[in-house]
């Protein structure tokens, strides 16, 4: 018989390396926790979407350089697949919240302005964390695979799967 723990709470941070090699939070980050047998769609979205704009990025610094229009137009793309990605998110967050049955299969929060977030009574065993934030100049998106805890534990996201140039403060 499995079953669910819901004792552990999990807090966390959601941040980046900048050039210097300093971390810097993702202030106000929104974070989404995915019940692992249900993330398989949502990680293969975004790991396509990283993989995409790799590609597209090495091409576009072939052609015209990283600075050129064609490395914009990339940079465009890369933040309307973060746009789509994080209303998609919220999304089934709002569709899970509305149905009793499935409430816990995604549970939406937001990390304050340090990037600092905290996860209470999560049902599932194992789960993603997905977060979609910015961090300076650069709109961003982490995933960590994790166990709910028997014991409170700190979760680190800092190494973003993508991170798209955002000047204008899209996201």
């Amino acid at each position: 018989s499995q079953t669910s723990r819901d004792s552990g709470i999990a807090s966390g941070v959601v941040e980046a390396e900048i050039g210097n090699g300093d971390l810097k939070p993702a202030r106000f980050a929104k974070l989404f926790v995915i019940p692992a047998q249900n993330a398989d769609q949502a990680r293969s979205g975004i790991l396509n979407l990283a993989k995409v704009l790799e590609d597209a990025r090495a091409a576009a610094r072939r052609q015209e350089g990283p600075s050129g229009p064609e490395g914009s137009m990339v940079e465009i793309q890369c933040l309307a697949g973060l746009i789509k990605i994080r209303l998609s998110l919220i999304t089934g967050s709002i569709n899970a919240s509305a149905s009793p049955e499935t409430s816990q299969n995604l549970v939406e929060i937001d990390a304050d302005e340090f990037g600092k977030f905290q996860l209470k009574g999560i049902k599932s065993e194992s789960f993603i964390v997905v977060a979609v934030g910015k961090v300076g100049m650069n709109g961003a998106i982490w995933i960590s695979e994790t166990e709910t805890p028997s014991q409170p534990k700190e979760i680190t996201l800092s190494q973003p799967v993508l991170s798209c140039y955002d000047a204008q403060g899209v996201l």
